[in-house]
């Protein structure tokens, strides 16, 4: 089978099981959108208007969730100025498995951002969007793959959170705050403090909500 895009034609077999993966060169951005053509024995699939730019994975607990149905300030106005053909979102379907799956199961395939399309769309990750869309003039896509009460270890590779890893050893370091509640170990200032007995210097990482960007991808 052959994929067509942007300039790019790239042939594929597939597996026995009819599975197949191709690696795209690196790609300029994009603003304007170019289709995708996905040939085979049988049939052509054509995707459309696909845009080139930053992804970003969008993932947290129940503030991330949170969307325009809950409730948000003045979230009838921003609905209806949410016009944008740059920026584009995606919702992952809550799906819990042992084991990594093979595919990904989704609510929503990619939309263009609109007042009738917004909505549903987590209104932290929309914000975060909008404000980065008046710094950087290229497409945004939002993978939105929040879930309330989750945890990160599972977005981390299996191997890493084996015993004798720094992952399987970190400790959040959390402090009680001036109201008395303890902060949520998955706040955005979390960080790791994996215990350092071999003298290492212990590594800090900031748990940032939308974070995980990945350059040059489409959408």
């Amino acid at each position: 089978m052959t994929v067509s895009f942007a300039s790019q034609n790239l042939a594929v077999e597939t597996s026995a099981k009819g599975r197949w993966r191709i690696s795209l060169a690196p790609l300029a951005i994009d603003r304007k959108g170019k289709d995708m053509i996905i040939q085979g024995p049988d049939n052509t699939v054509t995707y459309r208007n696909i845009l080139v730019g930053d992804v970003w994975l969008c993932s947290d607990q129940s503030n991330m969730e949170m969307s325009f149905e809950w409730g948000v300030l003045d979230g009838g106005r921003f609905i209806q100025e949410s016009v944008n053909p740059l920026i584009r979102h995606m919702k992952v379907h809550k799906r819990k498995s042992n084991v990594p799956e093979e595919s990904v199961y989704i609510d929503q395939e990619w939309q263009i951002c609109s007042p009738q399309t917004l909505p549903g769309l987590s209104a932290t990750a929309y914000f975060f969007a909008l404000e980065l869309s008046k710094h950087i003039d290229i497409p945004i896509g939002l993978i939105d793959d929040s879930w309330s009460g989750c945890r990160i270890e599972p977005f981390f590779n299996p191997a890493g959170r084996r015993a004798g890893s720094d992952l399987h050893e970190f400790q959040y370091n959390c402090s009680v705050g001036s109201s008395g509640a303890r902060p949520s170990a998955m706040s955005a200032n979390s960080r790791f403090s994996p215990a350092s007995a071999a003298g290492r210097e212990a590594p800090r990482i900031r748990l940032v909500k939308c974070g995980l960007r990945t350059s040059s991808t489409t959408m």
